[in-house]
């Protein structure tokens, strides 16, 4: 079964190792295996409370091209000052039809930005994609001026793969 793939944001411009660069491009193109995207934290939400499995504001979801899969791992509370509600979500979800779909378009919508401004009040967010040869980690654009990345991904396509892989049920 061949599947071919419609990419905005094909054709020339700047790079790094084969990785988009060029403001306004997607990130994804043909080769990519696997995408991550993770949440380090940050931001103005409460820490958890001592004692807490883990923290519902870092998470990571992981979608391979190769096998059509999304895995996640989240944290979910029902009382953020009860330390035993705090549980750890770990799943691997395959993908088919609507729902590959819509994450595959989520990802190609991820483009490439080129602000500078920097933020103070949100999660610490980072896009991972990956080929066979090598990877690029792109950061959040709200954070532009961290220096921690040499590229930066606009932080409302970040919101938008950050819903459409957070509803996967």
């Amino acid at each position: 079964m061949a599947v071919v793939f419609v990419l905005a944001g094909c054709g020339s411009g700047s790079t790094e190792n084969g990785f988009s660069t060029t403001p306004g491009r997607s990130v994804l193109f043909a080769g990519v295996d696997l995408v991550t995207f993770t949440s380090l934290g940050g931001g103005l939400h409460p820490n958890p409370p001592p004692g807490a499995a883990c923290d519902p504001y870092k998470w990571t979801y992981a979608v391979s091209f190769t096998d059509q899969t999304r895995s996640s791992m989240t944290c979910s509370t029902s009382d953020f000052t009860d330390p035993t509600t705090y549980v750890p979500n770990n799943e691997l979800v395959s993908l088919d039809g609507s729902a590959w779909s819509t994450v595959k378009s989520a990802i190609a919508a991820v483009t490439v930005s080129n602000k500078t401004t920097c933020g103070a009040d949100a999660d610490q967010r980072e896009l991972t994609v990956a080929t066979a040869t090598g990877s690029l980690e792109y950061g959040d654009d709200f954070y532009a001026c961290d220096t921690s990345y040499t590229s930066f991904v606009d932080s409302n396509s970040l919101d938008n793969l950050q819903t459409a892989l957070s509803a996967i049920p």
